[in-house]
């Protein structure tokens, strides 16, 4: 979800409760208005006689009184629980993080029950979630060792008849290892299985490392790389952010048009370490901005260009473990920009 939704998500519970409370307000005030006037009728009903009825009326008044200012105590408390239950569970939604529940401090009434079924349906959401992850990471590992040996033997005939059935045969065989091993990568960084080796590095050699491997493949399409990058040195694993940032600019040049243009722009912001990569190309929707990182998710109209799903799936797991932030929008007017975002310290 993108921040412009996820804003608008905010605004618009905000608004629903502002709601509920002013109903609940409302009912006050027309229940102690109701009340004074059952009283006012009772006075004007008995004249002269009022002073013999001071004392029940006294305690009627009190009594009055207490029901108001335990109204306004019950809405409140009613108020506050929902929007600690709304804003917990949009919290949980927009974060995609089904490992948190909503902290409930009692269970003796409705708001509290429904606060424990969310839960339950969060936990039976990340459990599907963690199956999906290991039935595609149990494939990815128990089909690799064959298609390597399928493509050992493609090679073999390729070397010895390199007829277009095999070529073609080869390139596919290579585009499924490159899913598998990408697959068990990823499986492996989520799980901590493989080893960072972080070390303070000046990140603008890795950034101009992975431009310089990328320039020459832009010219094919007349891409104009426009750059403008900061030093700093940051504690970070050199192998992966490189990894990162080129799989950003293969997915800059995949969906890039001929004679455009592609602006790497780096600086230090609020104290971190700002990347930003934006390209003319096709872009994408803007309710898609946050499922661009999900495992195979390709628009229908990238579907035409040669990938699997799977890159950005990975750089946003590298950032992740660097304890920064990745985000993606639409670049005005075509194209998208990518920005990374990483801790200085």
């Amino acid at each position: 979800m993108s921040s412009k939704n996820k804003l608008n998500d905010t605004i618009q519970r905000r608004y629903i409760i502002s709601s509920s409370f002013k109903m609940a307000m409302l009912f006050t005030i027309l229940l102690g208005l109701s009340i004074a006037s059952w009283i006012y009728i009772i006075l004007s009903s008995l004249g002269d006689r009022i002073i013999e009825h001071i004392i029940p009326l006294t305690i009627g008044v009190t009594g009055a009184v207490c029901v108001v200012i335990i109204s306004y105590l019950i809405s409140v408390f009613v108020v506050k629980k929902i929007n600690h239950i709304a804003s917990s569970a949009a919290s949980i939604v927009n974060t995609q993080d089904f490992s948190q529940r909503i902290k409930s401090d009692t269970n003796w009434d409705d708001l509290s029950n429904l606060a424990n079924i969310l839960n339950i349906l969060f936990g039976n959401i990340e459990e599907l979630l963690i199956d999906i992850k290991s039935v595609s990471n149990n494939i990815a590992h128990d089909l690799k060792t064959p298609l390597t040996r399928l493509k050992n033997r493609l090679e073999n005939l390729a070397q010895s008849n390199p007829n277009e059935d095999t070529l073609e045969a080869l390139a596919e065989c290579n585009k499924l290892l490159d899913i598998f091993n990408s697959l068990l990568r990823l499986n492996r960084l989520e799980h901590g299985r493989e080893n960072l080796s972080k070390r303070r590095i000046d990140i603008k050699n890795i950034i101009n490392d992975a431009i310089e491997l990328y320039e020459p493949i832009f010219e094919q399409k007349n891409i104009l790389l426009e750059t403008n990058i900061q030093t700093r040195n940051i504690c970070i694993d050199k192998n992966l952010i490189f990894q990162s940032i080129t799989n950003i600019l293969d997915n800059c040049y995949k969906y890039s048009e001929q004679n455009t243009k592609v602006k790497i722009i780096s600086k230090i912001e609020n104290s971190k370490y700002k990347i930003e990569i934006t390209d003319q190309g096709i872009g994408i929707n803007d309710k898609n901005t946050n499922k661009i990182f999900d495992r195979f998710f390709r628009e229908e109209k990238s579907r035409t260009q040669t990938g699997n799903g799977l890159g950005l799936s990975l750089v946003k797991k590298i950032i992740q473990l660097h304890d920064g932030n990745i985000t993606a929008q639409n670049n005005i007017p075509n194209g998208l920009k990518i920005t990374i975002i990483l801790p200085l310290h």
